[in-house]
């Protein structure tokens, strides 16, 4: 097919990193207690870079350990009366309504207990979302929030980039996809 002959091509593009990050809180809105990070940092991968004031999140997180501690020592003794009174049925000393009953209180306090620790769970993610930390190595491209401000789960508090390795990104019409394919120099 006949074109028009260019000697040369203009395109506009951009140098963008290849690993980025924005790094915020995902579970719990708190506080920013601290930033210990500026812009052009360079961070090792793990390394702190944030904390929120999470008290909240932590006082609410011991005193379901405390709860789910209180439930299991009542099951526990829940399941040992049943055990006995199941014992007793053979010599004809209970009835066996009693014994289905001592039964099904154990295991609504066993499903209790799970409750609770699945509750706990949830708790302590929060609070291990209170300190923020560097997912790969790289630098810090930007800090939007700093200490007193309010962060909520998706709100960005900082940005991370690899700059080791990068991509181009280009606009280039359709025309002209055989001209720029990879490997044509």
């Amino acid at each position: 097919r006949a074109a028009k002959y260019r000697p040369s091509r203009i395109y506009v593009g951009t140098v963008a990193p290849w690993l980025a990050a924005r790094i915020g809180p995902q579970f719990t809105a708190a506080y920013v207690d601290t930033v210990l990070v500026r812009p052009g940092a360079q961070v090792k991968r793990g390394q702190v870079l944030a904390t929120l004031d999470c008290r909240n999140a932590s006082v609410q997180n011991k005193a379901l350990a405390m709860q789910a501690r209180a439930l299991s020592a009542t099951q526990e003794a829940i399941e040992k009366e049943a055990t006995r009174v199941s014992g007793l049925l053979s010599g004809g000393y209970v009835s066996p309504n009693e014994v289905e009953r001592r039964t099904a209180e154990s295991t609504s306090k066993q499903a209790e207990l799970l409750a609770a620790q699945a509750r706990m769970s949830k708790a302590a993610l929060e609070v291990d979302d209170c300190v923020l930390r560097a997912p790969f190595e790289g630098e810090i491209s930007e800090r939007m929030i700093d200490p007193g401000g309010f962060a909520r789960p998706g709100v960005s508090i900082l940005s991370i980039v690899d700059r080791s390795q990068v991509r181009v990104l280009l606009d280039v019409p359709e025309t002209d996809f055989a001209v720029v394919a990879p490997g044509t120099p």
